[in-house]
């Protein structure tokens, strides 16, 4: 068993930010909101689901939209490098959902993924099953009973439940605020320089 779990965030940090991608792509600005604009998941997707049944999208379309965001430039060669260090077993924990990750990030390099879900029936979105949203910090707990030290890394408010359970919070591109007053956090402003970090971290502790 690794000696370390690396637990990364995905929108903000391995991938663009999704919902106000399909914002833009799909011209409806309502979808460009995110939990820094409104903190409550529940309420959140409320108003997601609302306005793209009010537009008439089903899911091919945002599907067919989806397929033109990637991942960052270096993500994905980070997460490969992640995968190979022994001591280390990676996984995402975001509030995205499942049918997103399949397109956006096509090659998961063994990170394990926890992710919500959505319920599609004949096409329709019809609702989700928020399996992570606001439970970043209960996903952690389960882990750090395990016993083994933790790394996290995130970029944004959402991601401060995660980040104060972990041995070693990273901060990834973040916003001000979040670096202002998570200021004990290391902070890292690429992925060279995140898995520099992270290779660091484990090979003294190790």
């Amino acid at each position: 068993m690794a000696n370390f779990v690396l637990a990364s965030d995905l929108e903000g940090v391995l991938i663009p930010e999704i919902w106000p991608a399909l914002g833009k792509s799909l011209h409806i600005p309502e979808l460009s909101l995110t939990t820094r604009e409104v903190s409550d998941m529940n309420v959140l997707m409320k108003i997601r689901l609302g306005v793209l049944k009010r537009d008439g999208v089903e899911f091919p379309d945002i599907i067919k939209h989806l397929s033109a965001v990637k991942p960052f430039e270096g993500a994905e060669e980070f997460m490969s490098k992640v995968s190979k260090l022994r001591n280390v077993s990676p996984v995402i924990i975001s509030d995205s959902f499942e049918q997103f990750v399949d397109v956006v990030l096509k090659k998961r390099y063994g990170w394990k993924v926890f992710v919500n879900k959505f319920d599609v029936s004949f096409g329709r979105l019809e609702g989700c099953k928020l399996e992570v949203g606001g439970k970043k910090d209960i996903i952690l707990s389960k882990i750090n009973r395990s016993g083994r030290k933790t790394i996290a890394v995130g970029d944004s408010f959402n991601d401060v439940g995660m980040l104060k359970l972990v041995t070693s919070p990273i901060l990834f591109n973040p916003v001000p605020a979040l670096q202002k007053a998570f200021y004990k956090a290391i902070v890292c402003k690429d992925f060279a320089g995140l898995f520099d970090v992270i290779q660091k971290i484990t090979s003294e502790k190790t």
